[in-house]
């Protein structure tokens, strides 16, 4: 029951509006807060100058400007999404700070946040946001149409109602309690004034037209032929003056360009036609930083984010590896040299992992996983009924190979799979490879068209989260990357997401992890801890080079640690006069390690 100017407006799951005579009142006593609304994460930059253009790459051109469906490009739908505000966000110590809410405030169900709309957010075209598009935006997600089946099905599952009592105020109800309930009822608005309606045309017309957004940034010019996207700084736009923000955005424009592969990246840099490449293998960051370039303009940093460990390694497709036994899994395991791995591409510097949530403190659970035993592996594999072994030294069972396929899709993790390949044959298991690049990477997942994958999901940045990796529900959206269907481990995860005391809930997280581990899909890899990249000097960076623990110093829109890096034109001219040039060191070399541990 929604009220817009003293009307009910209801938006059906076609898109279209009735309305209805209906008012609403707020509860008395509400208790509003505004989070960490004061608090910047940028105060250490001094004032700087907000221009130049940001080139960055990506390995292939998007298919669509939407965010959602198949055909969604992972990098651009981050970069859109972090211009596509919600009501709040959160930063990496677990704080909640304003974005196009003002205050908000807990209702006594346990299951309604009520939020109030900051009167001067404006999307891009300039119309004011206001309560409908909040409500436009939970009635469209419902429609039968909206291209992200997932997304509808957890609308349709977890959010009761949304309410609106004025422009600029609003309601969402969860139908049950859970834990994280402002992450939960978080929405992000759609321009009702422009959508107007969610229908069967509704991919096809939105697929290349850019929607009025929130954000810092917008979209500005799509190049196909050349390969470019690029996003333009708003002159003015609403929030640049929040304390918070002040510092942040400091980039023009930013610009995506999309090059076929790495050596390709490599010799677009070194021409200067990109401000930075962000390197993986530490290998390949020593061979480009001997360079001579970085005696005139180039700079390297490593950088250590300080967050939990990123959840990585391999993932084998339970629907299509039924045939493997529980000796058979272990015997896999065991012939995973990952420290061979870690000796050969990163100096011995990188870390296994102790299980797919390292790092989460007192949530996170450390099992023995098997590491790389020759002797071990093959006694299993003989156990299994895999005695014997072909003229390539592969395991044979019934005229079967002992085989393995991983398909993968980041072009820098082929040199550590090519190493697990030539050691796993020591044990008589044959590793193929197969490498799927960007959105035909996605939509395998989602399909379940592999027998293994070595993938990973970035950090949570608090508390562990289940439901995405190892529910059922996760099969679908390509993100349960096992694919394991098990009815207790569902149930486990459901009662996580809705347990409300703290004991409760770490218990049942170590119980998920435990039964997860015993089935025993999951193989973890490697944890550099580092993040590397080389740029051009006259992209500066702030000390620290990001605000409390952050993935990375080089995000550009996140709003909590996004787009602190700032151009200096002066440093640019001066590295260009040789007169000048004298003064300046030779080359810059940033370690940072504030955020370290161990």
């Amino acid at each position: 029951m929604i009220l817009w100017s003293n009307l009910l407006i209801w938006v059906g799951l076609t898109g279209f509006c009735t309305i209805q005579a209906q008012t609403q009142k707020l509860p008395d006593n509400l208790l509003w807060s505004s989070g960490a609304a004061g608090i910047s994460n940028s105060q250490q930059i001094k004032k700087v100058s907000k221009e130049g253009i940001f080139v960055d790459s990506w390995l292939s051109f998007p298919r669509t400007l939407l965010t959602l469906g198949p055909a969604a490009h992972p990098k651009l739908k981050k970069a859109i999404r972090d211009n596509q505000w919600a009501l709040t966000s959160r930063d990496n110590v677990g704080g909640v700070f304003p974005l196009l809410a003002s205050q908000w405030a807990t209702g006594l169900d346990k299951r309604t946040v009520y939020y109030r709309i900051d009167p001067l957010a404006r999307w891009s075209d300039g119309h004011k946001v206001s309560a409908k598009d909040f409500y436009f935006s939970w009635q469209s997600i419902k429609s039968k149409h909206w291209p992200d089946p997932w997304q509808r099905q957890w609308s349709l599952e977890h959010i009761e109602q949304v309410k609106i009592y004025d422009q600029n105020t609003i309601s969402v109800t969860m139908r049950h309690m859970t834990a994280n309930l402002l992450q939960r009822t978080n929405l992000t608005p759609l321009p009702s004034h422009f959508i107007k309606k969610v229908d069967p045309s509704y991919v096809k017309k939105y697929n290349w037209k850019i929607i009025p957004n929130t954000g810092p940034y917008q979209i500005n010019e799509i190049s196909k032929d050349r390969g470019f996207i690029s996003f333009k700084r708003k002159n003015n736009w609403w929030a640049k003056n929040r304390l918070r923000h002040q510092h942040q955005f400091n980039a023009e424009i930013v610009r995506f360009v999309a090059l076929p592969d790495e050596e390709v990246i490599w010799e677009a840099f070194k021409r200067k036609k990109l401000s930075i490449i962000k390197l993986k293998d530490l290998t390949l960051f020593n061979k480009r930083t001997r360079d001579p370039l970085f005696k005139n303009g180039g700079g390297t940093l490593e950088y250590w984010s300080g967050l939990p460990a990123p959840c990585y390694g391999i993932w084998i497709n339970s629907e299509k590896a039924s045939w493997l036994s529980k000796n058979l899994k272990e015997g896999i395991s065991h012939s995973f040299n990952f420290q061979r791995v870690n000796l050969g591409l990163l100096q011995n510097k990188g870390k296994r992992l102790k299980g797919c949530f390292d790092g989460y403190g007192p949530w996170s659970i450390y099992r023995q996983f098997p590491k790389f035993d020759e002797k071990t592996a093959q006694k299993l594999f003989m156990e299994a009924g895999w005695r014997t072994r072909n003229g390539e030294g592969i395991r044979i069972s019934n005229q079967r190979a002992l085989t393995l396929k991983i398909m993968f899709g980041d072009e820098l993790d082929y040199n550590q799979l090519l190493i697990l390949q030539q050691e796993a044959k020591k044990t008589g298991l044959k590793i193929e490879l197969e490498q799927v690049k960007s959105e035909k990477f996605l939509e395998r997942l989602k399909t379940g068209d592999y027998e293994a994958v070595f993938a990973g999901f970035a950090p949570w940045q608090t508390n562990p989260q289940f439901q995405l990796i190892w529910h059922s529900k996760g099969i679908g959206q390509g993100t349960n990357f096992s694919r394991i269907n098990n009815q207790e481990l569902d149930r486990m995860i459901n009662q996580y997401d809705a347990e409300l005391s703290y004991q409760v809930r770490l218990k049942l997280a170590h119980n998920i992890q435990n039964k997860a581990y015993d089935l025993g899909w999951f193989i973890p890899g490697l944890h550099g801890g580092w993040q590397r990249s080389v740029f051009w000097r006259w992209w500066r960076l702030p000390v620290p080079s990001a605000p409390r623990p952050s993935p990375t110093p080089w995000d550009h829109f996140h709003p909590s640690y996004g787009g602190l890096f700032w151009y200096d034109s002066k440093l640019e001219r001066a590295m260009g006069n040789p007169r000048e040039k004298a003064g300046i060191s030779p080359r810059e070399k940033i370690v940072d390690k504030t955020w370290y541990r161990d």
